[in-house]
């Protein structure tokens, strides 16, 4: 049996199985009844008693059998019995044997798992062993320390039941397949095939140096190992050599490295690696045979220790990921004896003192960014963007000095790298003032904040065509990248808080990650700085971006999204500047940035030439003003060049040529391009794009727009009157020959703009004769949504399918509409159809906007007077000299006291002493029927004014149209009903303006306005 402790070394072989008690026939019993049956019977003579004769032998014969029967099962459950205990043993010896294997694999784990585990405790440098260094070898078999009891003399077992004893004591004796572990310090010597060699060495070399501490220990690699880069980034204090004449042991010698105390010249742990046993150094009392088929310890001084094993090996690669682990673990927790100490502070006058006037480049070099705006432990660190980059990830919370960092490097790179050779445009999300003193450097090509958002929004869409802008002059040289080209300059772009500017510009992630996988060949590289890189940066931009630089974060999972472990979220927070700066597989180096002052940026400034201009990635914001006379100068502006004297060009009163047309088109504005990194005229072509509907708020510029359409195309029209160009000429509107060209304004008086709209169709009946030149004709209309509200319900019905027909036969015709309103109301929905091109000015909100057909992200409320959306694109609209097209008044015809008038006035007295005052002579309609026509035929000197309400011309049906054909009708006061009853026809007469004391005069064609002489 086991002992009841499970963790008890000792187990009990369990008790063999006990034999049946021999067991004989009963004679005796089965005689004596016999007996004394025959002496009873003797006695008696009674044959009855012969019968118990037979009672002795049955019962001996029953006593016989039944023994038997108990002996068989006794026999079977001891069988049993001996079977569960020898299961139940043999379960105890795996469960203590895996007990055992986990304990060495626990005391000497293999190499492979210490690569696997980034994390090393650190803690265990602290407690390295005097005496013994233990090191896993690989898995073979291994004596097991659990004792054996029990189990009898097996001489008198049975066969079967030894021969079970013996494999349990066998298989207690050895582990199978456990951790082989030896002691280091007694010197390792591997032979044999060389790639197993070393690939078993270097697992022995990473323990041996994970446990010792680098704090006490120094390395020495030769051989083959001083050629491997994993052995220079141990934390321990390396020393490399190739062998030769350092070597311990002469030319012999393949490869070997020891591990010693600091201040002892005398190794105390050494693992070397030769070609045969014989050059096994002395001093190493374990040898290793490293045979193709098999590895064997052929030498130990522990002959039990002698035996074949399965190695455990490690690769370079895995060799390097731990070394750079544990140097950084090292260097977090001060055990790197060979890092000196990194300063508290740095001054950047101090580093560019250190530069000097001789650094400064001669020539174009754009094939490195190099600079040093930090100190390490082993003094100025050199940070390249080209060589370490192409994009850099700096991480760090408030108040750790990420602008700090950010100016230093930019400085750093500007101070030794010419304006040729990089440009920088900076990007401030977290208010605008952090790079404000940078501009001054000539490098600086832009400041982009979030103070201004449509500022911010150009510049964006600038970078697109920066990239194809690069990619075109690539091409154009046949250059595979930036570096072939003298003319072109790399381009860093800064960005601090990148968090706050994907949150603003969420279309940014695809443009940024465009830059960072073509930003290497095309020069533009990324330093995207913010406070929480994890889960914002995305992998499309980490993946390019091996410069890694971490300020103080507030966690680890901060830290580890920027150099991959959590050393910067235990930076002390008073070090405002120290980072972590790693690149590549190199490890993190632990620096402290230099702060600048306002007196560096002036003196890194101050090394370049001040007349150097570099080129801009985008233009100018178009100007809030522009006159109109300076667009005869302008053709293009591309990126690089201004557009600011534009602004103020030209004085009032200088005599120019205005209104430079393009292609049958007039000029009224600028265009902003900053998807194409230029600036263009903006043009209107009657021919081409039809009408055009200008829709803003109050003070938004839509007269402004109104005057500047029309001005442009008057001047236009000075210089080239072509049948397909639209011109204006006689500004009055009211020139007679059909060849010139007239603008037309539709006033917001009813009255004004019904006899506009009456030409216009006039215009579009009339039947031009053959050769005869189509006269061009602009109708101006602002504030049409106002224009049409003031008309009646019938009135506006008419004025809708009047204007209707002009906006849809009227461009074919020579007859072109620009009309502008508030807003879109109904009434104006169906001509808005009619006018595809939408000139959206500034309007009071999203919806509005949204409302007008424009889409919402388009919507900017900060626009000037005179800013617009036209076709697309930003539009600034020029400022003409001329005032807005003067509306026409209204046609009234004044009638002359010489003709005889038949008045029909809701107002009768009110009107007669009108029409007395003018000079006639007036009657009143009385007496019977038929008398009106006598009196109008009367010989009098003055002409004669028949006055009759409403209701009495009425009751004399037919009178009006008699007395029509040789007289003046008049009506005056009526409603639109009285009008068609009066004067018989459906046609509406032209709209009264109330109070103009006009009336309407019936006429064979319907009605006109009339008045009377003054």
């Amino acid at each position: 049996m086991n002992a009841s402790h499970t963790n008890d070394p000792r187990v009990v072989l369990p008790s063999a199985p006990q034999a049946a008690a021999p067991f004989r026939f009963p004679v005796v019993a089965a005689i004596v009844p016999i007996v004394a049956s025959l002496a009873i019977w003797f006695i008696t003579g009674s044959m009855f008693a012969l019968v118990f004769a037979a009672l002795g032998p049955l019962a001996a014969t029953g006593s016989y059998v039944d023994s038997r029967i108990t002996a068989r099962k006794n026999s079977r459950t001891e069988s049993r019995r001996f079977a569960f205990e020898l299961s139940t043993t043999q379960s105890a010896i795996a469960a203590h044997h895996r007990r055992e294997t986990a304990d060495l694999a626990e005391r000497t784990p293999p190499a492979i798992f210490l690569v696997r585990d980034v994390h090393t405790d650190s803690s265990r440098w602290m407690r390295e062993p005097n005496d013994v260094v233990p090191v896993h070898l690989g898995y073979g078999h291994v004596r097991s320390d659990l004792a054996i009891d029990g189990g009898g003399t097996q001489e008198r077992l049975d066969p079967s039941i030894a021969e079970s004893y013996q494999q349990l004591i066998e298989s207690a004796s050895h582990l199978q397949r456990a951790p082989i572990a030896v002691n280091g310090r007694l010197g390792i010597a591997i032979f044999g095939v060389e790639i197993v060699a070393l690939s078993l060495a270097r697992a022995l070399s990473i323990q041996i140096s994970r446990t010792l501490s680098p704090a006490t220990t120094w390395a020495r690699f030769r051989g083959a190992f001083s050629r491997e880069e994993w052995a220079s980034h141990l934390p321990h204090r390396v020393l490399r050599s190739d062998g030769g004449a350092d070597a311990d042991y002469g030319d012999h010698e393949f490869a070997s490295a020891h591990w010693g105390k600091l201040g002892d010249d005398k190794p105390s742990v050494s693992i070397s690696v030769v070609f045969s046993e014989q050059q096994v150094p002395s001093g190493h009392r374990i040898v290793i045979s490293a045979a193709g088929d098999s590895t064997t310890v052929v030498s130990h001084p522990d002959k039990h220790q002698r035996r074949d094993f399965e190695p455990s090996f490690l690769g370079r690669e895995q060799a390097l990921a731990w070394a750079l682990a544990a140097h950084d673990i090292a260097s977090r927790d001060g055990l790197a004896t060979h890092d000196a100490a990194v300063p508290d502070s740095v001054r950047f006058s101090e580093l560019l003192a250190e530069l000097g006037n001789d650094s400064v480049p001669s020539e174009r070099s754009s094939r490195s960014l190099q600079s040093r705006p930090a100190v390490g432990a082993g003094g100025r660190t050199l940070v390249d963007l080209v060589a370490n980059g192409p994009h850099a990830i700096v991480g760090g919370t408030t108040g750790s000095g990420k602008s700090e960092l950010l100016i230093s490097w930019v400085l750093a790179m500007a101070a030794e790298s010419s304006p040729g050779d990089v440009n920088f445009l900076l990007v401030d999300f977290k208010g605008g003032s952090a790079f404000t003193h940078l501009a001054e450097l000539p490098h600086t090509v832009g400041i982009i904040t979030d103070l201004d958002e449509s500022v911010a929004s150009r510049a964006f869409a600038s970078l697109r065509a920066e990239l194809q802008f690069r990619e075109r002059t690539l091409a154009q040289a046949g250059a595979r990248d930036v570096s072939e080209l003298d003319t072109l300059p790399r381009l860093v772009i800064v960005v601090d808080e990148f968090a706050a500017m994907m949150a603003d510009y969420p279309q940014l992630h695809a443009l940024f990650s465009d830059v960072a996988a073509r930003g290497r060949s095309l020069g533009v590289h990324l330093v995207l700085c913010t406070q929480r890189p994890s889960g914002v940066v995305r992998d499309s931009l980490l993946a390019n971006a091996d410069l890694r630089i971490s300020l103080r974060v507030n966690n680890a999972a901060d830290s580890s999204a920027v150099i991959g472990s959590d050393r910067a979220a235990e930076l002390p927070a008073q070090a405002r500047g120290r980072a972590w700066v790693a690149h590549g597989s190199s490890s993190a180096e632990l620096v402290q940035f230099a702060l600048a002052t306002r007196h560096d940026i002036v003196a890194v400034a101050s090394r370049w030439p001040a007349t150097y201009r570099p080129r801009r990635p985008w233009c100018e914001p178009l100007a809030a003003s522009i006159p109109l006379g300076a667009l005869v100068e302008f053709s293009t502006i591309r990126s690089g060049e201004s557009a600011a004297h534009f602004a103020h060009s030209g004085a009032p009163g200088t005599v120019r040529s205005r209104g430079v047309q393009h292609g049958g088109a007039v000029s009224f504005g600028l265009t902003d391009l900053p998807e194409e990194q230029r600036q263009t005229v903006a043009e209107w072509s009657a021919v081409r794009d039809g009408n055009i509907f200008i829709i803003g708020a109050p003070g938004s510029g839509k007269s402004v727009a109104i005057a500047t359409i029309a001005e442009a195309s008057m001047s236009a029209s000075s210089t080239d009157r072509s049948d397909q160009e639209l011109a204006i000429g006689a500004a009055d509107g009211r020139g007679e020959d059909e060849a010139a060209v007239r603008v037309l304004a539709g006033g917001r008086e009813p009255a004004g703009f019904w006899d506009v709209l009456a030409e216009l169709h006039g215009q579009l009946d009339r039947d031009e004769a053959p050769g005869q030149r189509r006269a061009s004709i602009l109708l101006t209309i602002d504030d049409l949504d106002a224009v049409i509200a003031r008309f009646d319900d019938d009135y506006r019905i008419a004025v809708l399918d009047r204007l209707a027909r002009v906006l849809r036969e009227g461009p074919a015709r020579g007859i072109a509409v620009v009309a502008s309103a508030q807003r879109i109301t109904p009434a104006l929905q169906s001509l808005v159809q009619l006018m595809p091109n939408v000139m959206r000015l500034r309007l009071n909100s999203r919806q509005d906007f949204v409302l007008s057909g424009g889409m919402s992200a388009d919507y900017n409320p900060d626009l000037p007077p005179g800013g617009a959306l036209w076709k697309g694109a930003r539009v600034q609209i020029a400022l003409g000299e001329a005032f807005p097209p003067v509306p026409m008044p209204a046609r009234v015809v004044t009638l002359r006291s010489t003709e005889n008038l038949v008045i029909a006035s809701s107002r009768p007295r009110i009107t007669a002493a009108a029409i007395a005052a003018a000079g006639w002579q007036v009657r009143e309609l009385d007496g019977a029927p038929g008398s009106e026509r006598e009196l109008l035929i009367a010989d009098t000197e003055k002409p004669i004014a028949l006055i009759g309400s409403i209701d009495e011309w009425q009751s004399r049906w037919g009178s009006l149209a008699l007395l029509r054909t040789h007289n003046t009708v008049v009506l005056d006061g009526c409603n639109l009903s009285d009008f068609r009853q009066l004067a018989r026809t459906r046609e509406l007469p032209p709209p009264l303006a109330s109070g103009s004391g006009h009336y309407w005069r019936i006429t064979e064609d319907g009605a006109d306005r009339v008045r009377l002489s003054i």
